[in-house]
Parts: structure tokens; sequence; C-alpha cells
């Protein structure tokens, strides 16, 4: 038997929202499996998901830059603009 996480269990092991899960799914971010309207997540693949999120990324090229908007959460101002807020 195949070992599968819920929405809610998955949301409940990192404190998330169950929607934050759901986006990723619906993303392509975290793969799952979908019965019907439910979604159900191989605890393979879910420690898969973990290991990478929690994998150190390279910094960028130009260390310091302002984030690009590929960036996520790049809403198009630089940190020390005065109309950020």
């Amino acid at each position: 038997m195949v070992d599968v996480l819920t929405i809610e269990e998955a949301a409940e092991e990192l404190k998330v929202q169950p929607k934050t899960v759901r986006e990723w799914l619906r993303s392509g971010r975290l793969e799952g499996i979908k019965a019907g309207r439910l979604w159900r997540i191989r605890r393979e693949e879910w420690e898969r998901f973990l290991k990478a999120s929690t994998t150190p990324r390279k910094a960028p090229a130009g260390e310091g830059e302002d984030p690009g908007p590929l960036d996520e959460g790049w809403d198009g101002r630089r940190p020390n603009d005065e109309t950020h807020t």
C-alpha cells in the first residue's frame, strides 16, 4: 500500500494553510494524485519536496542586487524606494 498524505496533513507538517499546499499542487511545484476532487500526496514525493525546499540555493550572480521581476514576491520596487512599505 502506498503511504499518502492529505492536503491537511501536509499543511499541518509545515504549519501552513491548506490553500498553500493546494497552490503548490496546482502550480506543479509539488506533485500529487487527484482522486476526483481530492488531492493525495505520496510520502516519497512529500519528502523530495521538503528536501528540495531546504536545499541551500546558489547566491545570485550579482550578490546584493535587487531582485528581478522573475523573483518570487517581487513587487517592482527597490527595497530603498521611499514608496516601499
